[in-house]
C-alpha cells in the first residue's frame, strides 16, 4: 500500500479482554491520519476489559466493513469457543491484508480456522495449549510474521506486532518517525534467564489505584502502568474524572473509555497515575487540590509524558528529579524540576517516564518499591512477558536529519500550546500553600 492510501484497522473487543492489547498497537496505527480505527464487539457500546476498564465499541460483527488489518488480543477463556466471534474472524481474515494475533488471540484464530500450519508465537500458556495443533510454534519473546499473519505475546510483543505491520503498510521512514515520537526505546527492568519460570509471590495488601481518565487523555500513556498494577490480583482500579461517563481521548488519539469515579467520591489511594492530557488540566485548581489531598496517603504518584506537568504544577516535584517526553524536557525547570536526561526517573515516591511504553517501565519500578522486587519480576516476566525488540530502535541519537527536523517542528508547536498553561498552573497560583480538608 502507498503512503497515503486509506487503511481500515479493526480491534476486536470481548468481555474481560486485555485492554493493553488494543491501546498499545492503536498508539502506533494512530500516527497515520489515513488509518481509520474500528473497535468491534458483538454489539455497539461499552465493553469491559480487565480491571473493569470500559472501552466503547463503535462497530459490531454485523456491520463492520471489510478490514485491511484485523487485531485480536487476549480474551477470556469463554471467548475461545464463541461461535459468533469465530465466524466473524473467519470472514474478515479472508479480506484482510494482515492479521495480528496476540497471546490467546492466536488460539482463537486457530479455532476459527484462520491459522492452520503457520509459524506463530504467543504467550507461554497459549503455546502450551497449542502443542497438539499443526502450527509451527516458536517460543521466543518477539513477534513472528508468516505471510499475512503477525503473532506475538502481550505488552511489548503487541506493540511490536503493530510496528511490524505499520512498516509493511507505510514504509521505513514513517515507522522510524513513530518509534522516535513514541520513544520506543524500552528496556527490561529486571533481568532473568529466559528459561526461568517464576512463581507468583504471596499477595500483598489490597491496593487502590487511581487513573486520571477525564476527557482528552492520551490513553497509551497510562495503559502500561494500568496493565502492570492490574496484574496484581487484589488490586482495585478507579478511573477518575470530574463526572462519570464516556471520555473521549485527546484529539481522537484512541478509543473512548468509561470514567467510573468522580474526584469528589474517590477514596484515599495507594497509587495515582497521570498521562498526557489537554494542557488545561495543568492549571485546574480542583484537580491540583485533589492531587495534594491524595498525596498524603499515596505510596506512589506516577506521571507519564506531559502528565509530569500536572503533578509538578501542584508543587510536588519542586527540586526533585523527573522525566517527561523528550520534546518537553527543556520545560521541566518551569515547574521546579531537575531534569535527569533519562527516560525514567524515580525520586522518593514520585515516578515519571517518557510516553507510551515508558508507562510499563515506570509501573514496574513503582511495583518494585511498593510491593517488592519479587512481584515486579513476576509481572514483568510471567504476566507481561515484557521483552522489547524494536523494529528499528530509532532514538534522537540515530534518527535521520529529516526525521529530527520534522520532530522538532512538532516540538515547537507542542511547547507553544503548553507553556501558557504551565505558567498559569505553577507560577500563577499558590496551590501548595492552600489549607486543604482532610481525606
Amino acid at each position: 500500500m502507498g503512503m497515503f492510501d486509506k487503511v481500515k484497522i479493526g480491534f476486536v473487543l470481548t468481555p474481560n479482554f486485555r485492554v493493553a492489547d488494543v491501546i498499545g498497537p492503536d498508539a502506533v496505527f494512530r500516527f497515520h491520519p489515513r488509518n481509520t480505527i474500528y473497535y468491534i464487539a458483538e454489539k455497539v457500546g461499552v465493553v469491559y476489559g480487565k480491571s473493569n476498564l470500559g472501552i466503547e465499541a463503535n462497530s459490531c460483527f454485523d456491520n463492520c466493513p471489510d478490514l485491511d488489518v484485523l487485531v485480536i488480543g487476549e480474551s477470556s477463556e469463554q471467548e475461545v469457543a464463541n461461535y459468533r466471534l469465530l465466524q466473524f474472524l473467519s470472514y474478515q481474515a479472508k479480506k484482510t491484508k494482515y492479521v495480528i494475533g496476540i497471546s490467546n488471540g492466536v488460539q482463537i484464530l486457530y479455532n476459527a480456522g484462520v491459522l492452520t500450519h503457520q509459524k506463530v508465537t504467543a504467550n507461554r500458556s497459549t503455546l502450551e495449549l497449542l502443542k497438539q495443533s499443526n502450527l509451527h510454534l516458536i517460543n521466543e519473546r518477539r513477534c513472528i510474521i508468516d505471510g499475512i499473519f503477525v503473532t506475538a505475546g502481550p505488552s511489548s510483543g503487541a506493540i511490536e506486532a503493530a510496528f511490524t505491520v505499520f512498516n509493511k503498510l507505510r514504509g521505513n521512514w514513517l515507522t522510524k518517525f513513530v518509534e522516535l515520537n513514541l520513544e520506543y526505546d524500552a528496556h527490561v527492568q529486571h533481568a532473568t534467564d529466559k528459561n526461568t519460570v517464576l512463581k507468583q509471590p504471596p499477595l500483598p495488601h489490597p491496593l487502590k489505584i487511581g487513573v486520571f481518565a477525564a476527557p482528552d487523555l492520551y490513553i497509551p500513556d497510562v495503559i502500561g502502568a494500568y496493565d502492570v498494577f492490574g496484574s496484581i490480583p487484589n488490586t482495585k482500579i478507579y478511573y477518575l474524572g470530574y463526572e462519570k461517563g464516556i471520555s473521549k481521548s485527546v484529539i481522537g488519539f484512541g478509543p473512548k473509555m468509561l470514567t467510573d469515579t468522580t474526584l469528589d467520591e474517590c477514596p484515599p489511594l495507594d497509587v495515582l497515575i497521570f498521562g498526557a492530557t489537554h494542557p488545561r488540566y495543568i492549571s485546574d485548581s480542583k484537580l491540583l487540590d485533589f492531587i495534594l489531598l491524595q498525596e498524603r496517603s499515596a505510596s506512589a504518584i506516577i506521571s507519564i509524558c506531559a502528565g509530569t506537568f500536572i503533578v509538578g504544577s501542584a508543587g510536588l516535584l519542586e527540586g526533585k528529579q523527573a522525566a517527561t517526553n523528550y520534546h518537553q524536557v527543556a520545560d521541566l525547570p518551569r515547574i521546579g524540576v531537575c531534569p535527569t536526561g533519562k527516560e525514567v526517573a524515580v525520586d522518593g515516591k514520585y515516578f515519571s517516564a517518557g510516553p507510551a511504553v515508558g508507562s510499563y517501565e515506570v509501573g514496574l519500578k513503582a511495583v518494585e518499591k511498593i510491593v517488592g522486587e519479587e512481584w515486579a519480576k513476576y509481572i514483568e516476566h510471567e504476566v507481561l512477558e515484557f521483552a522489547p525488540n524494536p523494529v528499528f530502535g530509532t532514538t534522537p541519537k540515530n534518527a535521520s536529519t529529516s526525521i529530527l527536523n520534522t520532530t522538532h517542528a512538532a516540538s515547537f508547536i507542542l511547547k507553544r500550546i503548553f507553556r501558557p498553561f504551565i505558567k498559569a498552573g505553577y507560577y500563577g497560583q499558590s496551590i501548595k500553600n492552600k489549607s486543604l480538608s482532610p481525606l
